[in-house]
């Protein structure tokens, strides 16, 4: 055969995806050497004609490079079409992932020189799938080459490449060397594609990337914030080897382990690092859970935790003994302690709770475990365990006991109570560790008064021998015999509880509450008590005492209060451990099968006890619902709790499951058929007022039991028929035997409820095999997975089985049996649902595999009965395809009914391909979908054939996998007979699915069906009714074959009237099914008939109208026609139909971006892109100019035009387009870029547009990385634009040339319409950070002052008409427009700038009020003179916002942000600002205030001379050298040192004024308050050890106090130094007393000092509680000093302490 008639499309496109492999196969011959050239340039001739899809070309490619490798380069540098170069770059991703990936791949296409001129002309989606298929040999051992290879073409395209490519080449810097790496990660910008490609770099790079992350090698912050963040699998769990430097790690560690040491080494040296990572526990959980995983001895893991412990607290983000290190080393403690973990376990514990397991801990690790358990409780004390917040202590305490075992718990209590400081630590236990001893007698005095009484909730975790021994621990204590005094967390009832629990006086105990309930005369505390007695009877678990508590609470009947309260709070709540029989202490667990048969039996007595009681109460005239609403709850939790038990007891060994089935659950049937058959009496009423004969209530009881539950009672049943056990869930590994519990559960409700209904309705007896007369089955299960269940084990559930079975399985005359004659039976919904049985089948299977088979096995069941079903048959068919499709088994619906698609056999092959002929693509389905549709029209309109099938179908399963009725069973079969699948909504992946698996021929006849009923659409879009045959032949696009006679890929066809006749019913959501089967089938529709169609439908479009019925559905067509464009195989071709949209209907800016231009321009070949967005912005540029030039003043031009001319406007929001466009443009060569946006940006002053210009610029630094003239070029445009908007007053208006601004002043923007200035000062993220340095020298710092003295010409013209000047005024500037300014770049970029600009610039701003208030205040009130009304104009509006931000400006405040900076410590500038450059500008500034001791006050516009600016500052200056911060050790003695001496210097310079004869101040703070602010810290004194800083501070305070003895500051301004004396932290207060008291010693001292120290002392000790004062016995023998001493005021001071 020629190749010619090979490849003919009538033949290829005919056959499967394997035909036509073989077909290339053969057409090779046997010399394929000598074809495959010849085959591969027809095949490209015909893709490139569009005769065959490109799609096939990924069939021939595999199979031609085996002959001619060079066939490859040939098509990744094909022109025509991206499906070919697609399919390339599939075949380079597979030869790279091989091990000869240099030999097949890298030399194949040409080395570095030809994979660099691929890159440059490939378009930037092809750069990066082509870089990942290269990256793909990272999977090869590398010997030194690829990084090398790689290295080199990076450095090609990064030097020779037009285009900012970084981004698109990401995936190959992971491949290159380590110092490669370093560079380039070194230098990222903070933005979205730094994380991917630290991920792609960190499996190849753990030990660079974990050597940044700790600091070793320099990295951003953000660099280093994104590697601990995206990194933890390959820092933590990589095997490449880690050395620490730092002698704290252990060696011999995981290197993971010595990774996350040093991290924490970092952490607790960087507070910045503990401020911004919050992920330690992360790493602490993964590194654990992968020393279990690579089986770990415990010998190298331990050393782990001896060692984090040592780290300070403020690593741990939570409370310490929350974090997961704790958690850890607690359970791996009780893991050794009592030979089991905790019942919360971990994944880490999981591992290695086997003893088999490497990494269990033996006992040799014991010691070692307790060393670390030592020092995290002493070192890490937890904040919630203080002494004076019991309730979070207790709370603390059992979320710590949940880690270890119950026959630990003890010990660890233990532990925790003496290695706590908040509990009963003493400093006497840090030479005795674990001397807690709960024997010791008389109780230690920590001990008594801290923890008195433990919680409840605390004691009931322990085992009860414990909690005993901690309980006559508390008698003791309080000296009590029984019970403990009532408390907070444990009260009296608590207490019975507790000894009931312990088997000790249960019954005693009962009875004694049981009499105090009856005596209580108030209703809520009798309901109360009752309760208590209840709960303690049940805590016994001696059964007989339950049934006798039970029927004591008939007593309570007719309380209203009581008895609903007993029954929901206390008999049927949702713990029903006493009932269960398993939930019991091991003293009354049954050991063998005879105890345990005894003791269901007594359990079920007291249920038999329970339901006489609510009989009882039941004829009382009560709320029922009250008392009878928990039943279905209280019995499920109850079949629950024994399903739980059975492994407990197999366990025990006493016997089989079966067995332990027939004692624990069988005998529960009957109990529950008896409840039931109670609740569901059908011949309830009311008697109402009618007089009944008083009768003895039990008899009552027993006489409605004995007739079946018969009572009387007005309100509704306990539950429905559901049944009790509804929602039970299934057990994960529940035993198959369990199944007979509920297969006769099931039997003999379904056996009452028979019953019931027969005597209610007669007929149901007579009803046909296939109508339940019970239940119907699907509610006598408790949910949806009982039943798969059932059906999977059908000999041990034979009765459920056969009822699911037999629905599944009915024969056609068993399912036509005719409805019922009484319509109440059926409308009771009493059917067996199919939708259910076949969920039951399908969830049976566990794979998609044995699905289908099941589902197969079915179909062959109802296939062999298709004539007997007969037109039910297709109605059956589609609703189980429906359900199929809901359960996602596409494949199996694909078996029962294959998909309804047109097939290119019914038009191909053609006798005649040019004559015109009509087509239906449903033909073959038709015949059966009107069948279908005429039996749904029957069922529907006349009702007939209304039979058990059809309430069978209506069965439904919701979203929680219970029953439920489906309203419309039929509503899923309207339109299924459509030629196209449905891609949206519900029917989304069932169509995805169809569209996956089509043949070519389907795809074909889908294809261009679609095409040419969008054409019809298109061409008779205004027709009213159907288009008729020649309307059709009219319209189609195929009057002649397709592309031409010779090579036919569709003959000349239209559509037939039939098909359009259904199709023309609701044509927009045709027209949504063919758009989506075109975009899910892109790359085989051939784009030249979509073009054509696009060009018909911008057409039509242009002629309506937007009120037009059909034009939204027109105008989403034609976006949705550009996206497929845009994905296709000739991209290219959109960019045609989006020019025209952009210039045709610039209204719909709003859908403009559903274009996806940038998919579009990232598909374009580099010079079609260019040429592209040349046009675009062309049109755009001069719509603006016209714009600006037609009304200068308005930012757009009004709507006028019609829409049958060309629009003279463009919509702001498609400028913006534009610009956010280019933000992201790596597709353009940056020259053409920034070309584009200096157009752009000089062609408009709109705000909002010029706003995205300057972010696109920002973001453009992201593309550029690496490229050292890209930056360059960038920078300079920035630089140009920056200045631009610096010489404008406003960011809206143009200003006009300045010589007219003294007739016309221009605008001036407020601060908050200043978003260009805004973007630019906070350009720092967007910037690498090698240009930050340059940005503020040349952009930053010139901005102000261009913007300074434009706004000083501008105030000169604003001040002209007042008779006042700048000259006149002296004021020598105004700064720049934005007030704001000056300071926010002192904030932003502290850093960065010269020490000059903080001394000079920001000294001048902040003090310009205060020396020329006088000035402005002349300015202000001329103006309120001249022209009241000046706030109403936009001048005046600028004066007060200028002029309140002068108010505001605190020339103080203003540097404290500067003084926290502590990077600062290391500017990155020469001669930048310091922190010492910083405190010497804050204390000139101070000087001005002690100079000038006034302030403004705008309220009264005038200055007031004062204090208080003067004191608070030098207040905040103290404050900030004794800073609680979390900083480091070298900041804080930085900042103190260079603090304290600014503090220092200030104060002796205003005690210096004081001894001025000329222009002394008004006022001066007194010696007194000077020497209190220069007092030593208390808190913290560089070097200088705990004791030595309190004896520096007490000393500084009796000197001060001794000194001033004389002044009347002393007592006046006393305060201050008790401010100061309140830094003393809580930890010192003692040891400070102690220091104060014994300074009084000193003979210089007299009364008035020595009473005022105790006067300090007194205040410090108010800050302690009476508790903790007690406990500090050192505080008796001062305090017993104070109380003789011989003034009367210390006297009393002693007395006023509680020491006793």
């Amino acid at each position: 055969m020629e190749l010619s008639d090979a490849l003919q499309p009538c033949q290829l496109l005919l056959l499967s995806s394997y035909g036509v492999y073989a077909r290339f196969r053969d057409s090779l011959g046997e010399s394929p050497s000598d074809r495959v050239d010849a085959i591969n340039d027809l095949l490209i001739d015909r893709i490139t004609t569009q005769a065959l899809p490109a799609t096939l070309y990924a069939i021939w490619l595999p199979i031609a490079i085996r002959h001619n490798p060079q066939l490859l380069q040939a098509a990744l540098q094909n022109k025509t079409s991206a499906c070919i170069r697609g399919t390339a770059i599939k075949a380079i991703s597979r030869l790279f992932h091989g091990p000869k990936w240099k030999t097949e791949g890298w030399d194949t296409l040409g080395g570095v020189d030809g994979l660099a001129s691929i890159f440059e002309a490939a378009s930037v989606s092809e750069v990066r799938a082509l870089a990942k298929a290269i990256s793909r040999c990272r999977f090869s051992q590398d010997d030194g080459r690829r990084s090398d290879c790689v290295e080199a073409l990076l450095q090609r395209l990064s030097q020779g490449s037009a285009r900012p490519l970084f981004v698109a080449l990401s995936p190959l810097y992971a491949l290159c060397s380590g110092p490669f790496v370093r560079d380039v990660v070194s230098n990222l910008p903070d933005t979205l594609a730094v994380k991917p490609l630290l991920k792609r770099v960190a499996p190849l790079h753990p030990d660079l990337l974990r050597q940044m992350a700790v600091g070793r090698v320099p990295a951003p912050w953000h660099v280093r914030l994104s590697i601990l963040e995206t990194c933890q699998t390959a820092l933590v769990g990589s095997a490449t080897p880690y050395s620490s430097v730092r002698e704290s790690v252990p060696a011999g560690l995981m290197p993971g382990m010595a990774f996350v040491l040093d991290l924490c080494h970092v952490l607790a040296e960087d507070s910045a690092l503990r401020r911004d990572f919050h992920e330690l526990d992360v790493y602490i959980r993964h590194v654990l859970r992968g020393a279990a995983r690579h089986h770990i001895p415990f010998d190298r893991i331990i050393p782990f935790f001896t060692s984090i412990v040592q780290y300070p607290s403020c690593i741990f983000l939570r409370s310490s003994l929350e974090s997961a290190v704790a958690r850890e080393l607690l359970r791996c403690w009780s893991l050794v302690t009592a030979g089991k973990s905790s019942p919360d376990i971990s994944f880490f514990m999981k591992g290695i709770a086997h003893p088999d397991h490497p990494s269990h801990p033996r006992p040799e690790h014991r010691l070692g475990l307790e060393s670390a358990l030592t020092d995290l409780l002493r070192r890490h004390q937890d904040r919630r365990l203080l002494s004076k917040r019991r309730d979070s202590s207790f709370s603390a305490t059992q979320d710590l006991l949940l880690d270890v075992s119950r026959p630990a718990r003890r010990r660890f209590l233990e532990y925790l109570v003496g290695l706590s400081d908040g509990l009963c630590y003493d400093p006497i236990y840090e030479k005795t560790p674990f001397t807690f001893d709960p024997q010791a007698n008389p109780p230690r005095p920590r001990e008594r008064q801290l923890v008195p009484v433990w919680h409840y909730d605390v004691l009931r975790m322990l085992p009860a021998a414990d909690a005993q021994v901690i309980f006559e621990r508390m008698l003791v204590i309080h000296g009590c015999k029984g019970f403990v005094p009532t408390a907070n967390g444990l009260d009296h009832s608590q207490q019975c509880r507790l000894k009931a629990q312990w088997e000790a006086e249960g019954t005693g105990v009962f009875l004694s509450l049981k009499k105090h309930a009856e005596r209580q005369r108030d209703a809520t505390e009798r309901s109360s008590a009752s309760r208590a007695a209840l709960q303690v009877a049940f805590d016994t678990y001696d059964l007989d005492l339950c049934r006798e508590a039970v029927s004591w609470t008939r007593r309570f009947i007719r309380d209203p209060v009581v008895f609903p309260d007993i029954m929901s709070k206390a008999i049927l709540r949702g713990d029903n451990a006493y009932l269960s029989c398993v939930d019991m202490p091991s003293s009354r667990l049954p050991e063998d099968m005879a105890t345990l048969r005894a003791t269901v039996k007594s359990a079920h007595e007291v249920l038999s006890a329970l339901l006489e009681t609510i009989l009882l109460a039941l004829c009382e005239p009560v709320d029922h619902r009250s008392f009878t609403k928990d039943i279905s709850s209280f019995l499920r939790g109850l079949v629950a709790a024994r399903i739980r038990g059975m492994s407990r007891y197999r366990r025990a060994g006493i016997g089989s499951e079966a067995d332990i089935v027939d004692a624990l659950l069988m005998p529960l049937v009957s109990i529950l058929i008896a409840w039931e058959r109670t609740s569901d009496s059908p011949e309830g009423f009311s008697t109402g007022d009618e007089e009944e004969p008083s009768t003895d209530k039990e008899d009552e009881a027993a006489t409605n039991q004995e007739n079946n539950g018969i009572i009387y009672s007005e309100k509704e049943g306990w539950t429905d028929d559901s049944g009790f056990l509804h929602y039970l869930e299934l057990p994960t590994e529940c035993p198959p035997a369990v199944l007979r519990f509920f297969d006769e559960y099931a039997r003999r409700r379904n056996d009452l409820h028979r019953a019931q209904r027969i005597k209610i309705f007669p007929d149901v007896a007579d009803m046909d095999e296939g109508w339940p007369q019970g239940l119907q089955f699907q509610c006598l299960l408790p949910s949806r997975p009982w039943f798969a269940f059932a059906l999977e084990h059908s000999d041990i559930a034979p009765y459920m089985a056969g009822r699911i079975r037999g629905v599944l399985e009915a024969s056609p005359s068993g399912v036509f049996v005719p409805q019922p004659d009484h319509d109440e039976i059926v409308d009771d919904d009493h059917v067996d649902s199919f939708p259910v049985a076949l969920c039951a089948l399908l969830d049976m299977h566990h794979t998609k595999r044995a699905k289908t088979d099941a589902v197969r096995a079915l179909w062959d069941t109802y296939q062999s009965r298709k004539d007997a079903y007969g037109k039910y048959f297709p109605v059956l068919r589609d609703f189980l395809v429906d359900l199929l499709e809901e359960e996602l088994l596409f494949e199996a619906a694909s078996l029962v009914r294959p998909p309804r698609l047109a097939q290119a056999t019914s038009y191909l092959p053609s006798t005649n391909p040019t004559a015109l002929q009509a087509w239906d693509p449903a033909s073959s389905v038709h015949e059966e979908a009107r069948a279908a549709v005429d039996e749904l029209s029957n069922l529907k309109e006349r009702r007939l054939a209304t039979n058990l099938l059809y309430y069978q179908l209506q069965g439904e399963l919701d979203s929680e996998n219970h029953i439920s009725s489906y309203e419309a069973p039929f509503a899923h079969l309207k339109n299924r007979h459509w030629a196209w699948p449905k891609l949206r909504f519900e029917r989304a992946l069932a169509g995805s699915h169809i569209v996956r698996k089509m043949s070519f021929s389907a795809r074909e006849a889908t294809i261009v069906s679609a095409l040419l009923y969008l054409e019809l659409v298109m061409h008779d879009l205004h027709a009213e009714e159907t288009p008729t045959d020649a309307q059709s032949r009219e319209s189609s696009p195929l009057a002649a074959p397709f592309p031409d006679a010779d090579t036919v890929r569709y003959p000349a066809i239209y559509l037939k009237e039939d098909f359009v006749e259904v199709a023309w019913d609701d044509i927009g959501k045709a027209m949504e099914r063919c758009i989506d089967v075109l975009r899910a089938s892109m790359q085989a529709v051939p784009t030249k008939m979509v073009s054509t169609l696009m060009d018909k439908v911008l057409d039509a479009l242009e002629v309506l109208e937007r009120p037009h019925g059909v034009f939204k559905v027109v105008l989403k067509t034609t976006f949705a026609l550009i996206q497929a464009l845009v994905l296709s195989d000739s991209p290219g071709l959109a960019v045609g139909p989006v020019l025209r949209v952009i210039g045709s209907f610039p209204s719909e800016s709003a859908y403009h971006r559903r274009m996806k231009l940038l998919s579009l321009c990232r598909r374009l070949p580099p010079d079609s892109v260019g040429t592209f967005l040349d046009s675009f912005s062309a049109f755009v540029c001069k719509k603006l100019v016209e714009q600006q030039r037609r009304d200068p003043g308005k930012q757009e031009a009004p709507r006028v035009t019609p829409k049958t001319n060309a629009p003279d406007y463009v919509k702001i929001t498609t400028v913006k387009m534009l610009a956010q466009l280019l933000a992201q443009a790596d597709f353009l060569p940056l020259d053409t870029t920034v070309r584009i946006l200096g157009d752009t940006f000089h062609s408009t002053h709109h705000i909002d547009i010029r706003t995205e210009i300057v972010k696109a610029a920002l973001n453009l630094f992201d593309r550029v990385h690496g490229s050292a003239a890209g930056l360059d070029r960038l920078f300079a445009f920035i630089k140009s634009i920056a200045h631009e908007i610096a010489q404008e007053p406003s960011e809206m208006d143009s200003a006009g040339d300045i010589s007219t601004w003294t007739t016309a002043l221009p605008n001036v923007s407020s601060v908050k319409e200043r978003p260009e200035l805004q973007i630019l000062i906070e350009a720092q993220a967007k910037l690498p950070a090698t240009l930050h340095a340059k940005y503020v020298q040349e952009i930053l710092l010139p901005f102000v002052e261009t913007s300074e003295n434009v706004h000083n010409v501008w105030m000169g013209a604003f001040l002209a008409p007042l008779g006042l000047s700048r000259a006149k005024l002296g004021i020598p500037s105004f700064g720049p427009f934005d007030p704001y300014l000056i300071d926010t770049i002192l904030f932003k970029w502290s850093t960065y700038l010269p020490a000059r600009y903080l001394l000079d610039e920001h000294n001048k701003w902040a003090l310009t009020h205060a020396h020329h208030w006088q000035a402005y205040a002349t300015i202000g009130n001329t103006l309120a003179t001249t022209n009241p009304e000046y706030r109403q104009t936009n001048a005046g509006q600028h004066w007060e916002e200028f002029v309140t931000r002068l108010h505001e400006t605190d020339p103080i405040s203003t540097l404290f942000p500067l003084l926290r900076e502590d990077a600062l410590l290391a500017p990155h500038v020469a001669d930048g600002i310091t922190r010492k450059t910083v405190v010497f500008e804050f204390a000139c500034r101070t000087l001005q205030l002690a100079r000038d001791p006034a302030q403004y006050f705008p309220k009264t516009g005038k200055m007031r001379v004062t204090l208080d600016p003067l004191i608070s500052a030098l207040k905040q200056l103290r404050a900030f050298r004794i800073t609680k911060e979390d900083i480091g050790a070298e900041s804080r003695r930085a900042r103190y040192i260079v603090t304290d001496e600014a503090l220092r210097s200030v104060v002796d310079y205003v005690k210096s004024l004081r001894r001025m004869t000329d222009h002394k101040p008004l006022v001066l703070p007194t010696p007194f308050e000077l020497d209190v602010l220069v007092l030593p810290s208390p808190v913290y004194i560089p070097d200088a050890e705990r004791e030595d800083r309190l004896t520096q501070f007490v000393e500084a305070v009796v000197g001060v106090v001794s000194s001033c003895v004389g002044s009347l500051a002393l007592v006046l301004e006393f305060a201050a130094l008790e401010s100061v004396v309140d830094e003393v932290i809580a930890e010192d207060i003692v040891r400070v007393v102690e220091l104060l008291n014994a300074s009084r010693a000193q003979p210089q001292l007299g009364s008035l000092e020595r009473g005022l120290i105790v006067k300090l002392a007194q205040r410090l000790l108010n800050r302690l509680s009476d508790d903790e004062v007690l406990l500090c016995q050192e505080l008796r023998p001062l305090v017993d000093g104070w109380r003789k001493d011989e003034d009367e005021s210390v006297s009393r001071i002693g007395w006023g302490v509680c020491v006793d």
